[in-house]
């Protein structure tokens, strides 16, 4: 059974100013990335507990083919988003 997830304010307006910025660059590329992040949050729901754990609750997930990383909490039944974030972001979630 997968996690239910819950995306935080603060990552909702990540999420739409990296959107943002990707259809300012190509017709399309906006679409990709949000596709590229929906499928990261739908793999990490199904397998919450098997990425990269970066503080004692935190853990990671890189999104494939864009330079993001989904950082969430999760206790197995709900998973809370807290930040998809550049991976040249140097201050992780805590």
């Amino acid at each position: 059974m997968s996690a239910v997830a819950d995306i935080t304010p603060a990552a909702r307006r990540e999420l739409r100013a990296a959107r943002d910025y990707y259809e300012s660059l190509l017709p399309g590329l906006d679409v990709r990335f949000v596709n590229a992040v929906v499928k990261a949050i739908d793999t990490i729901a199904d397998f919450p507990l098997s990425f990269e754990s970066v503080s004692d609750e935190v853990r990671a997930y890189k999104v494939k083919r864009f330079p993001y990383i989904v950082y969430y909490k999760s206790d197995g039944v709900v998973l809370s988003i807290i930040s998809v974030a550049h991976q040249s972001r140097r201050n992780r979630p805590q």
